[in-house]
């Protein structure tokens, strides 16, 4: 018999549009994190919620999304975007931002 127990476990995951690998959702679920994959369209997106941001940003959990290519996992995700709009504390700009 099993040691471990997973009765009243709850899942983090609030939906599933696609499934992504299995080592990828057990490492997500590890976060404690809620994440969803989503359709848009042809894209698939990963959508991460209450991740925590480094200090000196002017939010300190946003969500995130990751465009995953369809030849994921041999294509590389490139790109992050955030909800809520980032900005630094220090008025300084944030390197390689793009406004989506």
């Amino acid at each position: 018999m099993p040691k471990g127990t997973t009765e009243g476990m709850d899942s983090t995951c609030l939906r599933l549009d696609f499934r992504l690998p299995e080592s990828d959702e057990a490492y997500l679920n590890g976060l404690g994190l809620q994440w969803e994959t989503r359709m848009d369209g042809d894209n698939q997106w990963l959508v991460i919620h209450g991740w925590v941001v480094p200090s000196g940003y002017n939010h300190e959990t946003v969500s995130l999304a990751l465009l995953i290519p369809t030849n994921y996992s041999d294509g590389q995700i490139d790109m992050v975007y955030f909800n809520l709009h980032l900005a630094r504390t220090d008025g300084r700009p944030i390197g390689r931002l793009s406004n989506q």
